[in-house]
């Protein structure tokens, strides 16, 4: 996000190592009561639902901070959600767009026409309203952006690690960034991420969280990521979100995919680029769907061409594993380009309120 960060001490990250099993107490704030109601005692929140809570901010940029964290993780120890609201003028970081959708979490805008689904025209009659509807819903006309923004590039991936003493985790950030010469520089639990990078102390720290899943954010020059890790049966599971500022080529894509695949099993990847703000933000306007430039995916090769032509397809990883990659060059948006998004079981941030 442009932030430039600080290399901090290995005493610093050692820190960070010594209080993972602290992180893993569940936040304070929201949990039900006797009677099954939820008792909220927590700043963030200014409305109580039967099992949601809201919380309103004005922020220009909501990231994910260690309070939006926790309140998150509260509401979800208490078997609740949180539904986000802001003036349509606000944007979220890639953090906490992943943290808001894990979660369940939505983003509601109010504006002067009422309250709305970010990403879309779709009214809210009202904050009570925000996870149990609207059934028949009320569409608005939004105007488009007057700038169209700047390409960036979005890479989506889940990958299986052999848990071996000498895993390096973070490779896959170095790798992916590279693609458009874009470097990470520091990570954290939280936004901003102001530990200086090091793939050392990432590993390390996440080693004292196993088993517990960890949600790590990572910033850079013109990159942003979150990278989350858990144990799985004989291997480490990584899924990792990582958006660029610039467009990468189809061909590049490809290439730095099948460089992963040597370090590793990538089970799982999409490759897109769309247009947006320089800072990597995602606002509340209409959401238009990314163009895809490549898909890695379980499945026989998809037989029927597109307007195109063919898209090129090509067996991926280790024979017989069932994966197939497809490179995208054309520049429109077809149903075979849309079903490979929907074979990697691909969600936008705005698909909650559909």
């Amino acid at each position: 996000m442009g932030v430039r960060m600080v290399q901090k001490s290995p005493e610093f990250n050692r820190g960070l190592v010594s209080a993972a099993r602290r992180f893993a107490l569940p936040p304070q704030g929201v949990a039900p009561d006797a009677g099954g109601k939820l008792r909220v005692q927590h700043p963030l929140v200014s409305h109580v639902g039967s099992d949601f809570v809201v919380a309103e901010s004005d922020a220009r940029v909501l990231h994910a901070s260690s309070m939006r964290l926790g309140l998150m993780r509260a509401a979800g120890e208490a078997g609740a959600r949180v539904a986000w609201v802001t003036p349509s003028s606000s944007s979220l970081t890639l953090g906490m767009l992943r943290a808001m959708r894990g979660t369940g979490g939505r983003w509601i805008v109010r504006d002067p026409e009422g309250l709305r689904f970010a990403g879309t025209g779709v009214v809210v009659s009202s904050l009570d309203d925000v996870f149990s509807g609207p059934e028949a819903s009320t569409v608005i006309t939004l105007a488009g952006d007057a700038e169209p923004g700047v390409p960036r590039t979005l890479f989506s991936l889940r990958i299986r690690h052999k848990p071996t003493s000498s895993l390096l985790l973070g490779g896959t950030i170095e790798l992916l960034g590279g693609v458009l010469d874009r470097k990470p520089s520091g990570w954290g639990t939280s936004e901003p991420a102001l530990t200086g990078w090091s793939r050392g102390g990432l590993t390390e720290f996440l080693r004292a969280r196993v088993p517990a899943p960890t949600r790590l954010f990572v910033e850079g020059e013109g990159l942003v990521a979150t990278t989350s890790v858990r144990r799985g049966t004989g291997a480490m599971l990584e899924e990792t979100h990582l958006l660029l500022e610039g467009e990468a080529l189809p061909r590049e894509a490809e290439r730095v995919l099948r460089r992963l695949e040597q370090q590793c099993v990538v089970v799982k990847a999409l490759g897109s680029v769309d247009r947006g703000s320089a800072d990597l933000t995602t606002g509340a306007g209409v959401f238009v769907a990314p163009r895809l430039l490549v898909s890695v995916a379980a499945g026989a090769p998809p037989v029927s061409p597109t307007a195109d032509g063919p898209a090129p397809v090509s067996r991926f990883g280790t024979v017989g594993s069932g994966r197939v990659l497809t490179r995208f060059d054309a520049p429109d948006t077809s149903d075979a380009r849309k079903s490979a998004a929907a074979r990697l079981d691909w969600q936008s941030w705005a698909e909650d309120s559909e």
